[in-house]
């Protein structure tokens, strides 16, 4: 015994110094890849073949805390979540929930989802869905993602929705967020339970995965209470990303997840070959896994993940039975530093492991991969082909076939107990996989592949100078008979879960060896009224074989009845429920239809014990002679397509075994698949039709006009813009004069918004500066762009007068001009304070008629007596100049100008008329296109750098009224940091409607010449008019939201509205046809 135990000590001290040796080794590659990465903190976990877990780790575990790195800290695994959500599918499709070859529409509805009716969970796995990526490719979702909102399934769908198709289903691959909270709702849907619920019963409980869970709760005051925090673990909450990313775990349980997952039982043999075969459109990308090939040509995979400041990454290497989980609490700047992190760690473990699985057994149950021969492949007399991943480089590997999976005998490496058997040497010289046939003619073989008999197959690899072998796992597969295709799913398994009970039947764990989370039992109570239907989607008429599995014990009944109702009858089968525990039973081969009318129901009559319901599964054998004519029916993906673009026909046809297509115009023209693809190279409309057959008959359908082709028609892009200098905050609405376009997608630098999908967009700019505004205007045949450049400044005000506090420069008479003729010198000008606009007081002239001469007014009303050094200096050559005025006095006729100092003499500015209202107006003038009349040696435009104001000159007709006037806020507004030549642009004289936008509704009322305007949140607004000369033509201020203006007085034309309000100037291009 003291022998025994010396020995035993020496066995664990070697087993220690080997585990410290390639710790040490992982240990420095991770402190070395860690060290300047500027990471907090780096863990890793690598599942062993021969040492059990073994972890490394580098820095610290929490920002806030200095925590270290201890075995349970945790992390977020961000997309890695999506291989745990792509798991869960696929176990809820071994348990016959559904297929993911079906329409997610036939499951879970989504309204408003794009191509919803035709989107397939599988697409959504592969990411081939064009579903929206709302996390990466929309502002939208960080716009609202706050810290501690949570989100709603609803919201999270609107993102999706609102950024419509990326593409068409299954012709494109983009990698989406959105596709998996979609499978995560789906999940929610059929197991009837949120999803990180889902995720505990289905996933982390059964894998015993403790440091694992999916977070719907955390937030900045209920924190992880193990999470290596970083500083923007809780930015936002993972509720809005579920099944796409919110998970948390730590390294040692992505390790063992990825272990169990991809290299043990917990999925189908079929459904791990589906997560790990590459998609047509990405071949790196399987079906929510990540497929790599390292430099010496392993593969392995698994799923990276990055968010809130965390990055993971997971793996299992299958030729090595190895398996990695590595964490971080930060990105890494630049990113490459990550890469080296992860390169390093996986390096380190191939040199290890490839070198230990030359000499030593690194099979487990599911390695090496067998692959179960394909469709059409398989017939009597044609060869059965065995393909797999090799273990290692430079190995042996024996095959051997026999109707038993019992047997199997390797007393001598060569021969089998059981009949008939195929040994085969097969020298693996590269690591790669390989592939063997076996058929006919083979010498090994002592019997030929018979149509419908199950047969069993084991590799082994096998060591030429020992003799020894270490078997896989053995794996059945069944000739088909000649001509047989077979379904896209070969094996339907239905869960208790999905079973239709009568009575009241119990759901327990409590005996392991059930498929799924859970059994049910009828409690050894209410004989003869209790039933467990069990009913398949059977994808394709044929011979299945069906299996029952149960938890067996002494308690149980040995005669429990189930009745197998097929397309022929009823067949009833006694079960003993005493043996056979967590075993497949097979209760015989039956014929079935497409579809649900089959099933397996156990029954409790006559029983006694409990009676255990727990899984059914239905595997398919082989097809059966046609019994019914074909009925041709088929869909095309799209009916409408560009030229050179592709139309996918789905043949729809009942009990058809092959098919003849006719495609005028396409190409091919003719095709005998199934589910053809078509390109269409000229414009028209086309037929398509499809003769079905089948042994009994054949069918015709013809669909005339199916498919239309449009011209690849040229999009020309194009807008207008009433300004393109403005101030920041102004508000302008673009005209959008594009031709052939169906869609539209505009730019806007520093813009609110910042960008748009609308036909006519308004926008204003948060910033100063040069701002190129780009439109691409596209229909479903091509686009095209079009650019316009906006110059963005502050708007500069210089003060000329405000008469606050005298006034200012008008300190003449109104008669003191020599130009002043019609007024009497009673005539006054002087500061007032019974009226003003702003402030406190204001400028009042009080004109008197000269009732001595019968002559037309003409008053000029001095600023500085006239002398330009006298008066403030303003640029002449930008913005506008303008004041307010207000009178209810004068003559109808009445104008008011300026004449200004220029640099080359005196310029008077385009006369306006006076508005007679009794209220203040705002007269304005765009200088660089108010083109007037020179009054002194000028040139009849206002062009100099530096001008100051002459005077405010009124005239009116001759009277005998007195005209009273006040004036405020002498101005001049420019747009700073522009080149001054803000005015309204690009004009198109066939304009026809008013535009809206920005809270400024603009709508013509049904009596003539009048414009309704309606403001959001408004009581008070100035509203100014100009033509398209700048001119200002009306100014007056509105109390309350809702106005009308009477545009009768103004003739045909273009005009320029703006609405100043809460600080806020909007703009709006209007058009009168008279």
């Amino acid at each position: 015994m003291k022998k025994k135990y010396t020995l035993l000590l020496l066995l664990c001290s070697i087993m220690f110094v080997k585990a410290q040796t390639f710790q040490q080794k992982l240990q420095t590659a991770v402190t070395n890849s860690w060290s300047g990465s500027g990471l907090p903190g780096v863990s890793v976990a690598v599942s062993t073949p021969n040492l059990g877990m073994v972890y490394a780790s580098a820095g610290i575990g929490n920002v806030y805390t200095q925590s270290p790195i201890l075995s349970n800290t945790q992390y977020r695994i961000a997309s890695a979540t999506k291989n745990f959500t792509a798991t869960l599918i696929m176990r809820l499709q071994d348990a016959g929930y559904f297929n993911i070859n079906d329409k997610l529409s036939q499951h879970l509805a989504i309204p408003g989802l794009p191509n919803g009716s035709t989107i397939t969970i599988k697409q959504l796995l592969q990411h081939t869905a064009g579903v929206g990526d709302y996390l990466n490719g929309s502002s939208a979702f960080i716009n609202a993602a706050v810290p501690d909102k949570i989100f709603t399934d609803a919201e999270i769908v609107g993102y999706i929705n609102n950024m419509g198709a990326s593409f068409t289903p299954g012709s494109s691959y983009e990698y989406s967020n959105g596709g998996f909270y979609l499978l995560g709702m789906l999940i929610e849907k059929k197991l009837g339970k949120t999803l990180d619920v889902a995720i505990q019963e289905w996933i982390t409980t059964p894998l015993e995965l403790t440091n694992t869970f999916m977070d719907f709760t955390s937030t900045t005051t209920n924190k992880i209470p193990n999470l290596a925090e970083g500083t923007r673990a809780y930015n936002y909450s993972p509720t809005s990303v579920k099944g796409a990313g919110a998970i948390v775990a730590n390294p040692g349980d992505l390790a063992k997840y990825c272990k169990a997952i991809f290299g043990g039982n917990y999925l189908t043999q079929s459904s791990i070959n589906a997560m790990i075969l590459p998609s047509a459109l990405n071949s790196a990308y399987g079906l929510g896994t990540r497929l790599y090939t390292s430099s010496n040509n392993v593969k392995y995979h698994g799923h990276t993940g990055t968010i809130l400041g965390y990055n993971s990454f997971m793996y299992y290497i299958p030729s090595l039975n190895v398996s990695v989980g590595i964490t971080t609490n930060a990105y890494a700047s630049p990113s490459s530093l990550w890469d080296n992190i992860k390169t390093a760690v996986y390096n380190v473990v191939e040199q290890e492991y490839l070198s230990y699985c030359a000499t030593n057994n690194c099979f487990n149950a599911n390695v090496p991969v067998p692959t179960a021969p394909t469709a059409g492949q398989v017939y009597v007399s044609t060869p059965v082909n065995f393909t797999w991943d090799s273990a290692v480089s430079n190995a042996d590997y024996r095959i051997q076939v026999s109707k038993s999976n019992s047997g199997w005998n390797d007393t001598d490496g060569f021969t089998s107990a059981t009949t008939p058997n195929s040994t085969v040497v097969v020298n693996d010289v590269v690591n790669t996989v390989k592939t063997y046939s076996w058929n006919t003619t083979s010498t090994a073989v002592a019997e030929s592949p018979v149509g419908g008999t199950v047969y069993y197959y084991t590799i082994r690899s096998y060591s030429a100078a020992t003799g020894t072998s270490k078997y896989s796992a053995p794996v059945s597969f069944t000739p088909k008979s000649a001509g047989c295709t077979l379904p896209g799913s070969t094996s339907i398994t239905v869960d208790n879960l999905a079973a239709t009970l009568a009575g009241a039947w119990t759901s327990t764990s409590a005996t392991a060896g059930y498929i799924g989370t859970d059994y049910i039992h009828d409690g050894d109570t209410g004989k003869g009224t209790k039933s467990a239907s069990f009913t398949p989607s059977i994808p394709q008429r044929g011979k299945y074989e069906v299996f029952i599995n149960f938890t067996a014990g002494t308690n149980r009944p040995t005669n429990v009845p189930v009745d197998i109702i097929h397309e022929n009858g009823t067949a009833t089968v006694t079960v003993n429920q005493q043996i056979n525990n967590g075993t497949w039973v097979s209760l015989g081969r039956y014929n079935f239809s497409a579809g649900s009318a089959g099933k397996a129901v156990i029954r409790t009559a006559g029983t006694t014990g409990v009676v255990i319901a727990d899984a059914f599964k239905f595997t398919f054998i082989d097809c059966l002679p046609e019994n019914t004519a074909p009925t041709a029916s088929f869909t095309p993906t799209a009916a409408a397509v560009c030229e050179g673009q592709t139309v996918a026909y789905t043949s729809t046809s009942a009990n058809a075994t092959s098919y003849s297509w006719s495609f005028p115009g396409g190409t091919p023209s003719t095709s005998t698949a199934a589910n053809p693809v078509v390109t269409y190279s000229t414009a028209g409309t086309y037929d398509a039709s499809l003769t079905a057959t089948n042994a009994i008959g054949s069918d015709t359908k013809t669909i005339t006009g199916l498919v239309t082709v449009n011209p690849a028609a040229t999009v020309v892009a194009g807008f207008t813009a009433p300004l393109t200098e403005l101030a920041i905050g102004e508000s302008i609405t673009l005209t959008n004069t594009s031709t052939g376009a169906t869609a539209y997608a505009w730019t806007f630098p520093n813009g609110s918004p910042s960008a748009s999908t609308a036909a006519n967009p308004s926008v204003s700019f948060t910033a100063a500066g040069s701002k190129t505004v780009t439109l691409v205007a596209s229909n479903a045949c091509g686009s095209n762009a079009y650019t316009m450049t906006f110059c963005v400044g502050s708007n500069t005000t210089t003060a000329l007068e405000t008469f606050e506090a005298s006034a200012g420069r008008f300190t003449q008479a109104p008669t003191t001009s020599g130009s002043t003729v019609g007024i009497a010198a009673a005539s006054t000008l002087a500061r007032a304070t019974d009226s003003f606009k702003n402030g406190t007081a204001s400028l009042k002239a009080v004109l008197y008629d000269n009732t001595s001469v019968a002559t037309d007014w003409l008053v000029r009303l001095l600023s500085g007596g006239g002398t330009p050094a006298n008066n403030q200096a303003f640029v002449g050559n930008q913005g506008s100049f303008g004041f307010w005025m207000k009178t209810s006095t004068a003559n109808a006729g009445a104008t008011v100008t300026a004449w200004i100092d220029d640099t080359d003499g005196l310029e008077e500015l385009p006369p306006q008329a006076i508005i007679n209202n009794g209220a203040w107006n705002y007269y304005e003038w765009f200088l660089p296109t108010a083109a007037g009349t020179t009054i002194t040696t000028g040139n009849g435009t206002v062009n100099g750098a530096s001008v100051t104001l002459d005077a405010i000159v009124i005239r009116q007709g001759n009277t005998a009224n007195t005209m009273t006037v006040w004036i405020d806020d002498i101005q001049h507004n420019y747009i700073s940091g522009c080149s001054g030549t803000r005015k309204m642009l690009d004009i198109a004289d066939d304009a026809a409607e008013v535009k809206t936008g920005d809270g400024l509704v603009a709508y013509p009322n049904p009596t003539d010449g009048i414009l309704n305007l309606s403001l959001e949140n408004n009581t008070k607004s100035d509203v100014r008019l100009y033509n398209a000369s700048g001119q200002q033509l009306l100014n007056t201020t509105f109390e309350g939201a809702e106005q009308q203006l009477d545009l009768n007085g103004f003739g045909r034309g273009i005009y320029l509205l703006q609405v100043v309000a809460d600080g806020k100037t909007i703009t709006r291009k209007i058009i009168l046809n008279k």
